[in-house]
């Protein structure tokens, strides 16, 4: 059996709910730690839909509980997540958005170190690592910090 694809062209989307939700979120958190080796930073942003901060604490769950320290800058237009991502030496930048998409929906972007769009290459990668369910662990003394920076909208 194949594995529903994940990613389509500019992220995950998908209605609230049913194709999006908590569960969805925490294991791209997890997902993406992974793909990270359990270390590193994230930047995590978002647009103006009710629903991103149950999204943001999700995906930032997944995201600690496996190593990776997140920086959440809040409210902020997509481009100022790739623009974080570089400026604050960051490993990775999420951009919780459905674009132009109904209220009903919301999607996942992610963001390389440089600042650019995931490839369809390392999305490949981490939808392998969501389907597998090949999150890994970590000690609890290494578990990621969360804060915040308003700064970089400035």
């Amino acid at each position: 059996m194949t594995n529903k694809k994940l990613f389509g062209t500019s992220g995950i989307r998908g209605k609230i709910g049913s194709e999006i939700n908590s569960e969805l979120a925490l294991k791209i958190g997890k997902s993406l730690a992974k793909y990270l080796n359990n270390a590193g930073k994230v930047v995590i942003g978002y647009d103006t839909r009710t629903t991103n901060r149950m999204l943001e604490q999700a995906i930032t769950a997944g995201l600690i509980e496996h190593g990776v320290d997140v920086v959440k800058i809040g409210m902020v237009p997509t481009p100022l997540v790739g623009y974080a991502t570089l400026k604050l030496d960051a490993d990775a930048g999420i951009m919780l958005t459905a674009s132009h998409n109904p209220s009903q929906y919301n999607g996942i972007k992610l963001w390389n170190k440089n600042g650019m769009a995931y490839t369809p290459e390392q999305e490949e990668k981490i939808e392998e690592i969501y389907y597998n369910e090949d999150f890994g662990k970590v000690e609890w003394d290494k578990i990621g910090i969360i804060s915040h920076n308003d700064e970089i909208k400035k």
